[in-house]
């Protein structure tokens, strides 16, 4: 009588699950930022991050378009920017938002363009 090992197909089993979690986990949400800005402003959003004592995701700029964040945005992580501008809400696409890094990868600002 043969009997037949079910190791290798236990193994296939458990290595899909583990690449089926590795590739679902690997797509994180983009970071959300809200971004005050004064009434009227259009030009560059330029934020310092990883800024301690800074507020994390609730952001106010100045009149010339700076603010600053304790997020520190990861080596591959995406940001989502929500302007509020008097009282307009302008949704910011990760696309349309850069993220400037040292050499090494650390990131140290994140800009983009906020038209009239």
């Amino acid at each position: 009588m043969t009997r037949s090992s079910s190791v290798p197909l236990v193994l296939a089993f458990h290595l899909s699950a583990i690449f089926l979690m590795l590739s679902c986990g690997s797509a994180s949400p983009p970071k959300q930022l809200l971004v005050r800005v004064p009434p009227g402003y259009a030009g560059t959003v330029h934020i310092e991050v990883c800024v301690n004592n800074s507020p994390a995701d609730d952001i106010s700029l100045d009149a010339q378009g700076i603010g600053s964040t304790s997020l520190c945005p990861s080596a591959n992580g995406r940001i989502q920017i929500t302007i509020l501008r008097g009282s307009q809400t302008i949704a910011i696409a990760p696309s349309e938002v850069h993220v400037s890094r040292t050499g090494d990868g650390l990131a140290t600002s994140v800009e983009t363009n906020l038209r009239p």
